[in-house]
């Protein structure tokens, strides 16, 4: 039975019209710059990533939009790459590794630059490639698979875990994806379900890193946002920044920046949660006491970093005093205790450390610790001043630091008197 329509591949059909995959010429480029660093090869790389980056700046868009955006600038684009490669497969012998990269791309030229004339074809195969490549035909493994069901599950599951969902979700092919579902049988979708629920935990975590990162989405290194996707690497996404020109992940300039053992991770800081040992939140994840004990560093440092800027609406505010430690120093200018001791003096004296803290009623959280000794005017000026918001009612006790504080800058402030038993005013401001 003769069919036709479109094949993306990277040879020639009878019955299809071809559709090039720009990842295969690509390839060509890019294996002979990692050989001997051609200037030629890497122009090469650089004029394809610009049509990469179209690809990406038109990925949550219609088919429509995305036909508008790559007749405005993929279809220029490729013109001026093929008017490149003509020009530089002149001045390059024959036989080299060269002329056949070049030779490559021109020969196939109508087939690759074919998408740009759609809004629905894709500008390479790879897609399809990685979803079969779990089930794809090997020399070495003799595995056969012939049922069409099984094809369907995994590509299905690439669909769905592997891919951005959240774009996908913007676009016509996503609705017709749900639409297919329905032609599935009980089996398939059993298979369906159990790949879709059972997420490993190294999915979570990336799934997780990955939103932390969407939430600034900025590059580590000069702070642009003028990012484009720049393939996977250990299961996390890359990004290019046109900016800086240089690649990062999600991870990139953070505490936990190059560690290993992501599917470890949650096990981990949920034994960090119960307030478990070193050795015991590692022996529940699986890691030596050794990776343990940094990982903890790591993820306190990044915990550490997490503070809102400004606390908003109505904030409390208090201070606590702590024993200064003097653990690590080798000359101590006091007497040695043990498990915290007694200060010398009674009350607040130089012998304690202030810490404040201050929380406004969405939860938002800051504490600054001001220093020996007890809370002063300037101090509070220093540490509350620059992350209240103007219209902030800030509520504390009855420490008149805190209404001289509120009074010389000009802040709304109400006093609940706990010494008398005081815990709501009469505006029911509990503290």
């Amino acid at each position: 039975m003769g069919r036709s329509g479109w094949t993306n591949t990277d040879g020639t059909t009878d019955a299809c019209v071809e559709l090039g995959c720009l990842a295969h010429a690509r390839r060509k480029f890019f294996n002979l710059h990692k050989a001997n660093q051609s200037p030629m090869a890497l122009a090469a790389l650089n004029r394809i990533a610009v049509l990469y980056a179209i690809e990406a700046e038109g990925k949550a868009l219609s088919i429509e939009e995305r036909k508008g955006l790559r007749a405005e600038k993929s279809l220029p684009e490729l013109a001026a790459l093929q008017a490149w490669l003509l020009a530089t497969r002149i001045q390059t012998a024959n036989g080299g590794g060269s002329a056949k990269a070049l030779d490559y791309s021109l020969k196939r030229w109508a087939s690759l630059s074919r998408y740009a004339d759609s809004g629905h074809l894709p500008i390479d195969n790879n897609p399809v490639e990685n979803c079969i490549r779990p089930i794809a035909l090997g020399k070495k493994n003799g595995y056969v698979i012939v049922n069409y069901g099984i094809f369907y599950f995994f590509f299905i599951k690439w669909f769905f875990v592997d891919f951005q969902l959240e774009i996908i979700m913007k676009s016509v092919e996503f609705m017709q994806l749900i639409t297919a579902i329905h032609e599935l049988d009980h089996h398939q979708r059993k298979l369906l379900s159990a790949a879709l629920n059972e997420l490993s935990d190294e999915s979570k975590a990336l799934e997780l890193i990955e939103a932390c990162f969407d939430a600034r989405s900025a590059c580590p290194h000069c702070a642009s946002v003028e990012l484009y996707r720049h393939g996977l690497v250990s299961g996390l996404q890359r990004y290019y920044c046109k900016s800086c020109h240089k690649t990062f992940n999600a991870l990139t300039g953070t505490p936990q920046a190059r560690l290993r053992e992501k599917p470890k991770w949650l096990n981990y800081l949920a034994a960090m949660a119960q307030s478990l040992t070193v050795r015991q939140s590692a022996s529940d994840s699986g890691v030596h006491r050794n990776t343990g004990f940094r990982w903890r560093h790591r993820f306190l440092s990044w915990i550490t970093r997490d503070r809102p800027s400004t606390l908003h609406g109505i904030t409390e505010a208090d201070e606590t005093y702590l024993l200064e430690s003097d653990k690590g120093k080798r000359n101590l200018e006091r007497k040695a205790r043990k498990r915290g001791g007694n200060a010398t003096n009674r009350g607040i004296s130089d012998e304690q450390v202030c810490v404040l803290v201050a929380r406004d009623r969405s939860g938002q959280t800051l504490d600054f610790v001001t220093g020996k000794g007890p809370l002063t005017k300037p101090l509070l000026t220093t540490s509350l001043k620059p992350v209240l918001d103007v219209d902030a009612l800030l509520v504390s006790d009855a420490n008149p630091t805190y209404m001289a504080f509120c009074h010389a800058e000009g802040i709304s402030h109400e006093v609940v008197n706990l010494s008398q038993g005081q815990r709501v005013n009469g505006a029911g401001l509990p503290h």
